[in-house]
């Protein structure tokens, strides 16, 4: 009979032998995530769609925070294993403030690119062409 079992050490195991890639994909992913999040507050988008685009984020970064509890387990300590946690924990309050105070983050968002606006540059500081 087949045992399909997996146990804590051979997750951690899986976590540890495959960490560029599992960080490769993670990193961005949170990111994007939390741009997108904080674009459709921007946007004035639907709280559902930003909730679920959280809940997401969320997921994505508790999976890269328990991946550098992978790490932290053997003992490693290295800049990474402190900055990759930092960054999970902060796209989850950006998103989730995003989420929950949505009409204050909006006005905040809205004011930012208003101000560039009227002073006639585009989002990324430089001025228009013709």
């Amino acid at each position: 009979m087949l045992d399909f079992s997996l146990d804590f050490s051979t997750i951690n195991h899986l976590s540890r032998c495959h960490c560029l890639a599992i960080c490769a994909f993670l990193v961005p992913t949170n990111l994007l995530l939390c741009s997108a999040v904080i674009l459709l507050t921007g946007l004035d988008r639907s709280p559902q769609v930003r909730q679920n685009l959280s809940v997401v984020g969320t997921f994505a970064a508790l999976l890269l925070i328990a991946h550098v509890a992978s790490w932290w387990i053997v003992g490693v300590v290295a800049p990474a294993t402190f900055i990759l946690p930092s960054l999970g924990l902060l796209c989850t309050t950006l998103n989730w403030s995003c989420v929950k105070y949505s009409a204050i983050a909006g006005y905040y968002i809205d004011a930012w690119v208003l101000s560039r606006f009227r002073r006639g540059q585009n989002l990324d500081g430089s001025l228009p062409t013709a």
